[in-house]
């Protein structure tokens, strides 16, 4: 298991009331991204994090809901912000806002579900690495991947 070091000494997230930033939820990250070879082989599409049930998922990026809803056993949110990038929050087990909705950083889009929390980041329909939306969101130069102990 790996957590996202997030600033000088620190191994994990802080919760979002005591962030100096907005992260999406209070927990390392698991699974860093991993892009697939080719779009329809195997990879990670975003950041997992190390979520248990029912913990409040934040905005990262102000913007208009583009989709609120269930697919299968999931819920998932979808916020487009003003200059067309897709934020991604998967596998919430409730949702808090719904499509049309304008959110803003720090607000609760919805709760994780028992399938641990993903945050996607799309840039013209081309998946990217939310990493560095984290880092650039929080003013920091950069964020590496640590081992966490279980």
């Amino acid at each position: 298991m790996c957590g996202l070091l997030v600033g000088p000494g620190c191994a994990a997230a802080p919760a979002p009331s005591s962030a100096p930033c907005d992260l999406p939820v209070a927990a390392p990250v698991s699974d860093g991204f991993r892009p697939p070879p080719e779009p329809w082989l195997p990879g990670n599409r975003g950041l997992t994090f190390a979520t248990g049930p029912a913990e409040p998922v934040r905005a990262v990026r102000p913007g208009l809901v583009g989709f609120a809803g269930r697919i299968a056993q999931q819920w998932y949110v979808t916020v487009v912000d003003a200059d067309s990038t897709d934020t991604t929050y998967s596998f919430l087990s409730s949702v808090t806002v719904t499509t049309g909705d304008r959110v803003v950083v720090g607000e609760v889009v919805g709760l994780t579900g028992r399938v641990p929390f993903q945050l996607g980041l799309r840039d013209d329909g081309r998946y990217v690495d939310p990493t560095d939306l984290v880092t650039r969101a929080c003013g920091w130069d950069h964020a590496v991947l640590v081992p966490v102990p279980e």
